[in-house]
């Protein structure tokens, strides 16, 4: 989870049980990433989504054919990004060390 969804669990989280978060704000950027997708994907799906409505068109295909191609096309520029593109590199967190975290009553207090 990033954006939005991770700050909504983790307010909640303090909300529910006190649990202080402090810690885990001043790393934020270490575990999650931003809400909504990067401009870096808008340039994979735009290649990919005009060679399909192209090939579509020259083709003599319908809307619908040029949406298939440009779906496989999409998705294999995807597959390809996560397999070769730039690493994850934000630190997962786990189900584990929240529920430390809230049976020790803060985030500083699970990582000694």
């Amino acid at each position: 989870m990033d954006g939005n969804d991770a700050v909504e669990f983790f307010n909640a989280v303090h909300e529910r049980f006190g649990t202080d978060l402090t810690q885990l704000c001043e790393h934020w950027r270490d575990h999650f990433g931003p809400e909504g997708l990067s401009c870096w994907f808008g340039l994979i799906i735009i290649p990919p989504a005009a060679l399909g409505g192209a090939i579509a068109g020259m083709a003599g295909w319908s809307t619908f054919g040029g949406l298939a191609i440009a779906t496989v096309l999409i998705a294999t520029f995807f597959w390809g990004f996560r397999r070769w593109g730039p690493p994850d590199k934000t630190i997962p967190i786990t189900v584990e060390e929240v529920v430390n975290a809230v049976e020790l009553g803060s985030w500083y207090a699970h990582l000694r």
